[in-house]
């Protein structure tokens, strides 16, 4: 049994599949090794993007004040700011938390809704 994680497999699955005594057959085997390889090249583009992303961070001073807030790294901080640029889109704080999905739930009774307070967890 492996447990659970990217890293744990990456470390794992060379041992199975070089274990000849374990019931994979060997279409099973080819098809992991592929696998394997494929997941090693994604890892790849993915360490190369997190890079870029470092980068742009680094470069703009509202990234890194975004950065700064509880809860969002280098990669929120910078994908909040790449979609939202400067706000100026939006008519207020309200605009941009409604674009973001956070909405006040709602009570209806009569036909008469009454919108509430968005929680900690964003309903």
């Amino acid at each position: 049994m492996i447990p659970k994680g990217i890293n744990h497999l990456k470390a794992h699955l060379p041992r199975f599949l070089e274990d000849a005594t374990n019931e994979l057959s060997a279409p099973a085997r080819r098809y992991f090794l592929g696998l394997s390889k494929e997941l090693d090249e994604i890892s790849v583009q993915i360490k190369s993007v997190d890079t870029e992303i470092l980068g742009i961070n680094r470069q703009n001073d509202v990234c890194q004040r975004l950065s700064t807030m509880t809860g969002a790294g280098p990669i929120v901080a910078t994908a909040f700011y790449v979609g939202i640029g400067v706000g100026k889109a939006f008519n207020s704080g309200r605009h941009v938390s409604a674009w973001l999905g956070l909405v006040p739930r709602q009570h209806s009774t009569g036909g008469e809704p009454t919108l509430l307070g968005i929680s900690k967890r964003g309903y």
